[in-house]
């Protein structure tokens, strides 16, 4: 299997990153973004890492590798201007809940009008923004992240599936469809434009904007919505002990304590974070090859 290998260690953090396409498909489609040092005065203590997981082409997922944090940075320019290496974050957690969340919005509509629409790409996006004592969880898809601390996971996303009631409600509101695969092992269903063609697994995603066309709804009541979940946890130096952010080729081979029990096992044996990630992408790889078959 060929992959990209990432590791680094800075701010009292240490991550290691595997990607690979897999052996099914003809290209690479998902990015990543590993900021251990924002690069911005007074934020130099914080982090900022993201998967991207994207479908019908890579401009979406490959502009959010690099432009989400900024978008986020931007959609309150002044708050952040704030924060000094000391600064609490959790005095300011509302703002920063509110730039996440239109900085997300403000993207995709920024995306809607400069992202060649060929084959009207999208994607997924499971990020953190980690600042000295806080973490700030963001899910939007069917990614997925979860938190380890004192040898529990303490804190998960949830996916947007469009079987969801809340999701689902939404998605017919708008107009659009959802159907049950008939050629799956496992029950999957897929949400549709008015049209019904492109269906997809998930029911928020940053593009695909054939499902946000609705002139009677706003952009958190279209078919599919750009809007993230955002959970904050708040920092234990004695107890945390690793977050986990990964696409859904992983959380289709793997239940949340399943992963959980296979990584504590392997920080057992090695401190290669990169090796671990590996070993997951690898067992992931073969569990679905051998589901599917």
């Amino acid at each position: 299997m060929s992959c990209q290998k990432i590791k680094g260690e800075n701010n009292n953090l240490k991550f290691g990153l595997c990607s690979d396409k897999g052996g099914f498909r003809d290209s690479m489609e998902d990015a990543h973004c590993t900021l251990l040092s924002l690069p911005v005065k007074g934020l130099e203590n914080w982090s900022f890492f993201g998967v991207f997981d994207g479908h019908c082409g890579d401009e979406i997922s490959n502009h959010l590798s690099t432009e989400l944090i900024n978008s986020i940075l931007n959609a309150d320019k002044q708050l952040f201007e704030l924060f000094s290496s000391s600064t609490p974050s959790k005095l300011y957690e509302n703002r920063i809940k509110d730039a996440i969340l239109n900085g997300f919005l403000d993207l995709d509509e920024k995306m809607r009008k400069i992202i060649v629409k060929t084959n009207d790409p999208g994607s997924t996006a499971v990020a953190c923004l980690i600042t000295p004592t806080q973490i700030y969880l963001i899910n939007c898809g069917d990614s997925r992240g979860f938190i380890v601390s004192d040898n529990e996971i303490k804190l998960a996303t949830q996916d947007h599936k469009p079987e969801n009631e809340f999701e689902k409600r939404r998605i017919l509101e708008a107009g659009g469809k959802i159907k049950q695969a008939n050629n799956c092992k496992k029950p999957t269903y897929y949400v549709y434009p008015p049209t019904g063609m492109g269906g997809l697994s998930m029911c928020r995603a940053l593009g695909d904007y054939r499902m946000k066309c609705n002139l009677e709804k706003d952009a958190c009541e279209q078919i599919m919505i750009a809007k993230p979940d955002i959970y904050v946890f708040e920092r234990s130096n004695e107890l945390d002990e690793y977050l986990v952010l990964a696409c859904d080729g992983i959380w289709d081979a793997y239940e949340n304590e399943e992963l959980k029990q296979y990584i504590d096992y392997r920080l057992s044996i090695t401190n290669d974070l990169e090796s671990i990630c590996f070993d997951i992408l690898d067992t992931c790889v073969w569990k679905v090859f051998i589901y599917n078959n």
